[in-house]
């Protein structure tokens, strides 16, 4: 009977091992034209790389990708793409500009390929749609910048939007800009605004 139960046991955890879901694998870091194509064509989405900016300084470097949007109808780049080890931490910002007649069309579920294109690209996650899922679940606060931040199984996230939504069609001089943005963690995101508001000290 012992041995019995005990085969029980040991098929049940053979099982489970088998249904864990592998994470999402981590690309290099900065990011390489490469990896960025592969995950906006995995994505779906038809952007294009328009400019390529690197930056390097002791531990610390960066590539910032610019694109055309086809879907944007504009002929100037409205996407950014950056990556970047930060004390050998990796670190990465999505910015997408958006026009302010389209600020009523506003919502996660119009924000989501961005969402899953940045989940691809930072990698860890336990699945594509993890970082959608939570911040999905509540509803969009239009009168925030920081919409959504949280520690997932990727890192610590974080969606924020200037100015708020609610402001976006009054502002015509001006684009309205969401962030997608992944640390390792949330001292990690801390740590690099700290460093920035050092720089930017009188």
């Amino acid at each position: 009977m012992k041995r019995f139960i005990c085969i029980i046991c040991i098929t049940v955890l053979l099982l489970t091992g088998c249904q864990t879901k592998k994470a999402l694998p981590r690309p290099d870091y900065p990011l390489k034209e490469e990896a960025l194509n592969t995950a906006i064509e995995e994505t779906g989405l038809s952007w294009s790389i328009t400019s390529t900016d690197t930056y390097s300084e002791g531990d610390n470097s960066r590539t910032s990708y610019g694109f055309s949007r086809p879907e944007s109808s504009s002929n100037f780049q409205t996407a950014f793409i950056s990556s970047a080890l930060y004390r050998q931490k990796r670190m990465l910002t999505m910015s997408v500009m958006i026009n302010s007649d389209a600020a009523s069309q506003q919502s996660w579920e119009t924000w989501k390929d961005w969402i899953i294109l940045a989940t691809r690209l930072y990698g860890g996650f336990i699945e594509v749609e993890e970082l959608y899922n939570a911040c999905s679940t509540q509803e969009l606060p239009l009168n925030e910048k920081t919409v959504y931040a949280g520690t997932l199984t990727g890192g610590y996230c974080q969606i924020r939007v200037d100015p708020p939504v609610e402001n976006w069609w009054q502002v015509m001089n001006r684009p309205n800009t969401v962030f997608i943005e992944i640390f390792e963690s949330k001292e990690a995101c801390q740590e690099f605004y700290d460093s920035i508001e050092m720089k930017t000290e009188p």
